[in-house]
């Protein structure tokens, strides 16, 4: 599933790109994030790259998120856990205050490497 998901990926963002004809209008978008706590530090990053259809309200996303957490467990030993996942979809702009998105992912669901799970997300945000 991964592979199918990965080359999948590739194929659509090399037609997107392929039916792009302005360049300048697809971006990178790139949302990081880390916080601490009294537990451990926590930080994720996210690269996300849009590409616009024809309609500029329109567009697709390609995404992977990375995620990792250092924490200090009881006996005071460093807990060190990555976490990752990825997918595609389709945006729509509907007005400057609110977006809907068809999303499927892959993302890891437990520390076991390998163990990946498939999911499909339709979200209307605010």
């Amino acid at each position: 599933m991964k592979s199918l998901i990965s080359s999948t990926l590739i194929l659509l963002a090399l037609y997107a790109q392929a039916t792009c004809a302005d360049e300048q209008q697809s971006r990178l978008i790139v949302l990081s994030s880390t916080y601490t706590s009294i537990s451990g530090q926590y930080t994720s990053v996210k690269p996300t790259y849009y590409i616009p259809l024809q309609d500029s309200n329109c567009g697709l996303v390609f995404f992977r998120s990375l995620n990792r957490s250092q924490t200090v467990n009881q006996a005071g030993a460093d807990q060190n856990r990555l976490s990752q996942h990825y997918g595609l979809g389709f945006h729509q702009q509907v007005n400057s205050w609110m977006y809907t998105q068809v999303i499927v992912q892959s993302q890891q669901y437990s520390q076991q490497e390998g163990a990946y799970e498939s999911l499909f997300n339709v979200s209307m945000s605010f």
